[in-house]
């Protein structure tokens, strides 16, 4: 039984180290090309289809309030964040929305203050958006700051 454990694994890794010489091949650029384009052709028709399945399957574990689900007007909203989101990823490369974590350092480059100045993050009220990872802003965040402990 464990033997046939070890294969299993020493095939799957296998599988995952698979031979890229394809890329090599001089015809490669021209069908990842147009691959892209039929990504990108088609990325309406998958953003309702992705958002449809988010919000059958996931939505409930996020917005578990019915009253919040069964608003028509939040709906629509939830749907169209979703399209937005799905062509940002599209895009090739994809964008990225940047969220800094709870206690990190305000990256003065990347978010404005909400509400006060402070130098580690509290709470990220709204994310920065970047052209690709590492890429240029589009658009910055924003970020409540630590509340200062004022000295009496």
């Amino acid at each position: 039984m464990r033997r046939e454990i070890l294969l299993e694994i020493a095939r799957m890794e296998e599988e995952q180290n698979e031979d890229r010489s394809y890329r090599r091949n001089p015809v490669y650029p021209t069908i990842e090309r147009h691959a892209r384009e039929i990504r990108k052709a088609l990325a309406a028709t998958s953003a309702k289809t992705k958002s449809k399945l988010f919000i059958d399957d996931d939505l409930l574990f996020l917005i578990t309030e019915k009253v919040i689900r069964e608003d028509a007007r939040i709906m629509l909203y939830v749907q169209k964040c979703l399209e937005l989101c799905w062509y940002m990823r599209m895009q090739d490369p994809p964008m990225v929305i940047f969220t800094p974590t709870k206690g990190e350092e305000v990256d003065k480059n990347l978010f404005s203050y909400h509400g006060r100045r402070g130098k580690t993050v509290e709470v990220c009220v709204w994310p920065a958006l970047l052209l690709h990872e590492n890429g240029h802003l589009v658009c910055k965040g924003y970020v409540l700051p630590k509340d200062k402990k004022r000295k009496k």
